[in-house]
């Protein structure tokens, strides 16, 4: 890890991080933080952070940073979707405990680590009753975000919600759209994200290129068994392609019927009972086996390392995280052709093919469990990832200061108006 050198200033900012409950799963833009958090004072960013409860800091005490608990509310989506009062809850709680510790602390910086709508809204707020610089880091874009209009987001939510919720739902979220996002410049994690927002100018963001990195990239292995034939990695979702995947699979089995594939993985119970389901009226129960999800990293590195390839069918990413992850353990990976994958395609080890083209992604895999030769090559062959956590980290902090630098400029314009 890096010293930070001597000539670089310290940025003190203060972030609101309601979170999952770190004892189950994290995932996304909250796996990302916690991996800058690990390593944040050896690049010159000090991070207070106003959480929930249990922090972070008690199961991970070589996290770097300065803890405040304040509420039991932990983000459960699909419950905050349905109580808007637990939402403002998280809010009022945020906002209070941030600008007290403004008016006793010096920061630089307000920040959201990422997208979810109650975390933008305290940095927001407390920015505003604060004086102070704001922004917030986008790992995916807010559906609002491509929406030019109230009313294309009140069709959009109208389909999943009553009335009088969806009412409400899109106008904090055409507010959110049109004046909270507009205050800032906010912080895309992928180049693949500008696609997907469009009704911001490139002034209204800035654009990471080295947003993410692996985690395995210190860990050595030993090479293992091939207990697996594929492995995929993410939530269970379906916008992750894991139905896709039952369908993929059993075309392999049709070649290769002791084939062997590993589904590891976070996902609401319905969602896992669903897949369940799926690979059993298939007939694919002795073949593909469900896990669940791995929280340590030296262990999704060993499972990893004891498949094939990995088959990764997602059709909705923005900086596939495991996908880099395979890679750079030499795992051959199979995926559909979306933008994200863009940041890994002068890998030897990638293979894409058409969004829903499972004949054709069968044949990716039929091919490479053919020629263990070319398995084993792409294991040997330098890989082209780019990006370390040090890059990460010095790219996020060098953008914090242009957002910083953003307000300064807009509070001399208001002042020379004025």
């Amino acid at each position: 890890m890096k010293a930070i050198r001597s000539n670089e200033h310290t940025l003190k900012v203060l972030t609101f991080f309601f979170h999952d409950d770190p004892n189950e799963y994290v995932t996304g833009g909250f796996l990302r933080f916690v991996e800058i958090l690990r390593r944040s004072k050896f690049h010159g960013l000090e991070f207070d952070v106003i959480e929930n409860k249990p922090a972070f800091k008690r199961l991970n005490p070589d996290l770097n940073y300065n803890s405040y608990e304040v509420t039991n509310i932990l983000i459960k989506q699909k419950e905050l979707d349905r109580s808007f009062l637990k939402s403002v809850r998280l809010v009022v709680d945020g906002v209070i405990a941030g600008f007290h510790l403004c008016n006793y602390k010096k920061y630089d910086l307000i920040l959201s680590p990422c997208e979810i709508h109650p975390l933008v809204l305290t940095a927001f707020f407390t920015a505003k009753l604060s004086k102070l610089p704001w922004t917030a880091v986008f790992q995916m874009a807010p559906a609002e975000c491509n929406m030019t209009s109230f009313f294309s987001i009140y069709k959009y939510f109208r389909k999943k919600q009553s009335f009088s919720r969806t009412m409400l739902h899109s106008i904090l979220l055409f507010l959110m759209a049109t004046k909270v996002y507009r205050d800032t410049k906010i912080v895309l994690v992928s180049s693949s994200l500008e696609a997907t927002i469009t009704n911001f100018s490139n002034e209204n963001y800035l654009t990471l290129h080295k947003g993410n990195a692996s985690r395995f990239e210190n860990l050595q292995l030993i090479d293992n068994k091939k207990s697996f034939d594929g492995l995929f990695a993410g939530r269970l979702v379906a916008e992750k392609g894991i139905f896709d995947l039952v369908k993929v699979w059993k075309l392999i089995v049709l070649k290769y019927p002791f084939s062997k594939l590993l589904i590891v993985g976070p996902g609401k119970p319905e969602t896992k009972e669903a897949l369940l389901d799926f690979i059993s009226e298939n007939g694919l129960n002795k073949n593909i086996t469900v896990m669940g999800f791995v929280s340590e990293s030296s262990v999704m590195a060993q499972l990893m390392n004891q498949s094939k390839l990995m088959v990764y069918p997602s059709i909705q990413d923005t900086y596939p995280l495991v996908v880099g992850e395979g890679l750079s353990l030499g795992l051959p990976v199979i995926c559909y052709d979306i933008p994200a994958m863009n940041h890994y395609q002068y890998n030897l080890g990638l293979f894409k093919v058409p969004i829903g083209n499972l004949e054709m992604m069968a044949e990716k895999i039929l091919y490479l469990l053919d020629n263990p030769l070319m398995i084993q090559k792409i294991k040997e062959t330098p890989k082209v990832l780019g990006n370390s956590w040090d890059d990460v980290i010095n790219e996020e902090k060098d953008t914090y200061d242009q957002v910083i630098a953003f307000h300064m400029q807009k509070i001399k314009t208001i002042d020379r108006i004025s």
